[in-house]
């Protein structure tokens, strides 16, 4: 039943890329692009990569120190990682330096295999681990995955995603992590 779903999914999704001509796709998720890739054969490109490549919309006027946590599914992405420190700076963030190891080795955040569903108790003792990191101390943490910054907001942390530098005006929008049923319908609003 599962694989046939997936198998279904990746042939849907395949048909309509194709039908629109087979266009540039951004994904804001690393994981989601390697899984373009990977499953789909589509050559599925940061979109923080190029949002460097324009550069950032305007000036911050107030500088932020914080922690860059990079995003589990970019670990072997370094040219996603390196995009997304440099928009970081642009966009005002003062990054404190978390050493090569804590950058490789970004722990997990707890949502990763939608671990919160299998075992709630599991997840959330993960993403304490993950906070408790020492480059993490009582620096915000920015992050450009939707879920690592969800998961941290969660469990009490300043957390903030790199879009939200990107655009400022978004910081005012939800300053908490929605709840499962809240996000499906965020998603079904946006579409």
């Amino acid at each position: 039943g599962h694989l046939a779903r997936a198998g279904g999914a990746k042939a849907q999704l395949l048909q309509q890329w194709e039908a629109l001509g087979k266009p540039r796709v951004l994904a804001a998720c690393p994981t989601c692009a390697a899984t373009l890739r990977e499953v789909c054969g589509i050559d599925a490109e940061s979109l923080f990569e190029t949002l460097e490549q324009l550069g950032a919309p305007g000036t911050t006027a107030d500088k932020r120190k914080m922690v860059l946590h990079h995003a589990c599914g970019a670990r072997h992405e370094e040219a996603t990682r390196r995009a997304a420190e440099h928009l970081a700076a642009a966009c005002g963030a003062e990054l404190a330096e978390a050493g090569a190891a804590a950058q490789m080795e970004s722990p997990c955040c707890g949502y990763g295999g939608l671990a919160p569903f299998a075992n709630a108790g599991v997840a959330a003792d993960i993403t304490r681990a993950a906070l408790e990191q020492p480059h993490t101390g009582g620096t915000p943490v920015l992050t450009y995955c939707v879920n690592c910054r969800d998961r941290y907001l969660a469990a009490g942390k300043q957390a903030y995603h790199l879009l939200e530098l990107y655009y400022p005006a978004a910081q005012a929008l939800n300053r908490k992590s929605p709840t499962w049923s809240a996000r499906q319908e965020n998603r079904a609003a946006l579409k």
